[in-house]
């Protein structure tokens, strides 16, 4: 499922931007659910994928009124991605990330309940893992970075994809306290379920190349 930040319909100094259901085509937001198109999400437009489980009052405050839904809980899960993220042309004056900076991030579901760098959040400690981000405008090269208790970056970089589509997997182990980024090949059937022998032939494969894999340990926070 995914939703959408509203930045110029509902704006609080502690809580951030409102949150809605996405359009198809993620520009704006929606009253119900809806599936998104197939078609490229243009540049500076951004939406979350969450489940669709209703966040409910134990699980911490949501602005009243608001669409709030848990993210995915569980030390051990992996998620398949296929994206392509074509050249736009566009640049922004500073040469920063703006226009055609396409990134695949993985945040705590807490910081999109309020303002990411304010004083209420509990971002950077809670933690954010940059999949896939380009830094700069135009950039082919897409690093990964792990924001938190012990925050750091990693020196490979994956090539982005801007002819046709990668498909690539995530998998957080917590039997290794690991977090595996692995690009896969074309032909990966992402099918109902996926057999863990399977998995562990991708990450005993990745780890022999440096262009389609990244495995960040993940710090132990202190009791």
């Amino acid at each position: 499922m995914a939703q959408k930040v509203n930045p110029n319909k509902e704006h609080f100094s502690a809580y951030g931007s409102s949150m809605s259901y996405a359009s198809p085509d993620a520009k704006t937001g929606a009253a119900s659910p809806q599936c998104l198109a197939n078609q490229m999400i243009e540049d500076n437009d951004e939406f979350t994928i969450v489940t669709d489980q209703k966040w409910e009052d134990s699980d911490g405050y949501t602005r009243p009124g608001t669409v709030a839904h848990k993210g995915f809980s569980g030390a051990m899960k992996l998620f398949f991605f296929e994206v392509q993220m074509p050249l736009t042309g566009k640049t922004s004056p500073d040469n920063q990330c703006g226009p055609d900076c396409p990134a695949l991030w993985a945040l705590n579901h807490r910081i999109p309940f309020t303002q990411q760098y304010g004083n209420c959040s509990c971002w950077p400690d809670c933690g954010e893992l940059d999949i896939f981000e380009t830094l700069d405008s135009g950039n082919n090269r897409m690093k990964a970075t792990f924001h938190g208790i012990n925050s750091g970056g990693h020196s490979d970089y994956f090539e982005r994809p801007t002819e046709k589509t990668m498909k690539a997997a995530v998998l957080f182990d917590a039997t290794f306290n690991s977090v595996y980024i692995l690009v896969l090949d074309d032909n990966v059937d992402f099918g109902p379920s996926i057999p863990s022998s399977t998995v562990d032939q991708w990450v005993s494969s990745g780890q022999n190349d440096a262009q389609s894999f990244v495995d960040y340990k993940l710090p132990q926070h202190p009791t």
